[in-house]
């Protein structure tokens, strides 16, 4: 049956069985394995995924694509397929209902649309996920994997190392997908850590500061925070405590640096 890729979804599904083999090692996956797939589409990658995996929980919002699931998999034991919207449902529930004592493992071509609440959603879900592995858009991998002192570092890639470990592993072309994205794309690995990266006193101070720095990105750190409700002096004070010049770009602080900040303003902001 062909399908027509639908623009409002996002559609674009990866065809070229060479990178949907790679994908498919780059999450280690193995027969003790529980897998989350978001965005099953036509079933390209789902397939080696079952191959692989002792169970494959397939989450799909197209109304269109589950028959062709359900035929195509009729046979299968191992697929649990779930017609959702995956940003709506309770990924921590879900897991543990089907795995109790068993981490599972999100392996996915997402539509880029989503990425940015999709990412969000697994760093919320980490309790019950041990990594990520993730067909994104190539400039937004970049921003993810960014270090400290380029224009691509930012609260994304803030957000995403404080948690986790993440490595840009390869590049997809257009030419791989049907139908052929504007854009090329990249594979990410986002492997959870136990403990975050930094230790701070307060989390949500922690991002409330990284937020506001890098909505004022072009400007002095000092000038960037004053949004948080502190004149210049205290700003500069509290810079000074943390061994961090006011004068400093946000892109130039680390997630080291921007803890100290935010333990440092923990009782004043």
């Amino acid at each position: 049956m062909k399908v027509r890729p639908k623009r409002n979804l996002g559609q674009n599904f990866l065809r070229d069985e060479r990178y949907l083999i790679r994908i498919v090692s780059s999450a280690e996956v193995s027969e003790d394995d529980l897998i989350l797939e978001i965005g099953a589409g036509t079933g390209e990658l789902t397939r080696f995924l079952i191959d692989r995996a002792d169970q494959v929980i397939a989450i799909e919002i197209d109304d269109d694509l589950i028959p062709i699931l359900e035929e195509s998999f009729s046979s299968s034991s191992k697929l649990y397929l779930l017609h959702a919207d995956a940003l709506k449902l309770d990924w921590v529930n879900l897991i543990r209902g089907i795995s109790p004592h068993r981490k599972a493992k999100l392996v996915s071509n997402i539509p880029y649309y989503i990425t940015a609440p999709l990412i969000e959603k697994a760093i919320e879900s980490r309790s019950v996920l041990s990594l990520c592995v993730l067909t994104v858009q190539r400039e937004v991998a970049r921003r993810i994997c960014a270090s400290p002192g380029g224009r691509e570092y930012g609260s994304l890639s803030i957000m995403v190392q404080y948690h986790a470990d993440v490595e840009r592993l390869f590049d997809i072309p257009p030419g791989a997908f049907r139908p052929s994205p504007e854009v090329s794309s990249s594979v990410i690995r986002i492997r959870f850590r136990e403990e975050p990266r930094v230790k701070v006193k307060d989390e949500r101070l922690f991002f409330r500061i990284v937020r506001a720095a890098f909505q004022q990105r072009r400007k002095m750190i000092v000038n960037a925070l004053r949004s948080l409700g502190l004149d210049r002096k205290e700003l500069e004070e509290a810079l000074k405590r943390a061994d961090i010049s006011p004068e400093s770009r946000p892109e130039m602080l680390s997630l080291e640096e921007f803890g100290r900040l935010a333990d440092g303003m923990a009782e004043r902001v």
